[in-house]
């Protein structure tokens, strides 16, 4: 059931391909960090997001979508994704 899960994040992550996000990292129990970017690249077990002020690429699994590790908003509706 969750490999149908994280190919459902997979196939609806691919209509935000280009797209401007903001990505809320949730990294420990006082730790968040923001990003803004752009989804870059999807492949089998992650994904790439470009960065817009640090230029620079990060990954991310479909799994940290899953799991609620980060946070995805897409910036033009300022809504959530994931």
């Amino acid at each position: 059931m969750a490999v149908d899960s994280l190919a459902k994040i997979k196939r609806t992550l691919e209509n935000y391909i280009g797209e401007d996000v903001r990505i809320r990292d949730l990294k420990g129990r006082r730790k968040k960090e923001e990003n803004r970017g752009t989804i870059h690249k999807l492949y089998t077990h992650f994904f790439i997001v470009q960065l817009n002020q640090k230029n620079r690429r990060v990954s991310y699994r479909y799994t940290d979508l899953f799991t609620g590790e980060i946070e995805l908003y897409l910036c033009s509706e300022e809504r959530r994704i994931f």
